[in-house]
């Protein structure tokens, strides 16, 4: 009896050492976690979409309105890539790659202050809140978060 505790134990910290869920965003190198509280799957859906249009609305702003030239050049706008609002199993993500400054603010060019974040939208299923994270890219390590509600 006492034997299968101890395995049921190890297999426990070995469970929560490899998690793959939201809890593991916690440990990410880097990482700045906010939580916006909805009151509803169909709310947080809502807000994701409307945080993905506020980026799209943030860069289609870079072109002059009167002349409809670029102010960035076509370089800038390609390194930052803004994640579609899409399903996931268990809930829904918005995964973009931004270039940030200091104070993770998007919508800069590839300079020495400019670096390259993963901004993150996610609501799992039944939750109260939708999670935003911003990461440095080079320590994000969890793909296109497909896992991330399981």
């Amino acid at each position: 009896m006492a034997t299968t505790k101890l395995q049921l134990c190890l297999a426990m910290f070995l469970l929560a050492g490899c998690a793959s869920g939201p809890a593991a965003l916690e440990k990410l190198a880097g990482a700045q976690i906010s939580t916006i509280p909805v009151a509803s799957d169909a709310e947080a859906t809502h807000v994701i979409q409307n945080k993905v249009r506020w980026l799209g609305f943030l860069f289609e702003q870079s072109r002059d309105p009167y002349y409809g030239t670029e102010k960035w050049p076509a370089a800038c706008l390609a390194a930052n890539r803004i994640g579609a609002l899409r399903a996931i199993p268990g809930g829904t993500i918005s995964l973009s790659r931004l270039l940030m400054d200091q104070r993770r603010r998007p919508g800069l060019c590839p300079t020495a202050v400019a670096t390259e974040h993963v901004l993150l939208y996610l609501h799992c299923e039944g939750q109260t809140a939708v999670r935003e994270l911003t990461a440095p890219a080079s320590s994000w390590n969890f793909g296109e978060g497909d896992q991330l509600c399981r």
